[in-house]
């Protein structure tokens, strides 16, 4: 018989049975402590994503924020402009039709050109 054949026939001694009850509770501790370790890294991940969401939708609003004004001014802007021009055409109605009929024939022949 070899030797590995008998050894696995005979009884087991208490220091070998120890050691490896010894070695299944460090490997039980272990476990615990990584499940411990993934709880508090799963709980720090939500914060994290709840705290990089908040900022998104913060950062959104605010450029919502100055979209929105911006196309107050610009609209302010554009209004301004038009009430200017009606004002001077009213004032020069005849510079204001020469004017636009300049405008035309030249804007006609560069078209005419491409």
């Amino acid at each position: 018989m070899t030797s590995a054949h008998t050894e696995s026939k005979m009884p087991r001694s208490p220091e070998r049975e120890s050691g490896s009850r010894g070695a299944m509770e460090d490997l039980k501790k272990d476990t615990a402590a990584v499940r411990e370790d993934l709880s508090h890294l799963k709980r720090d991940a939500v914060r994290a994503t709840s705290h990089a969401t908040e900022h998104a939708m913060e950062a959104v609003s605010s450029g919502a924020e100055s979209a929105r004004e911006m196309y107050e001014s610009a609209g302010k802007t554009c209004k301004q402009y038009h009430e200017s021009m009606c004002d001077t055409v009213r004032k020069n109605p005849t510079a204001s039709v020469l004017v636009a009929v300049g405008v035309g024939v030249l804007a006609g022949k560069l078209l005419s050109k491409l």
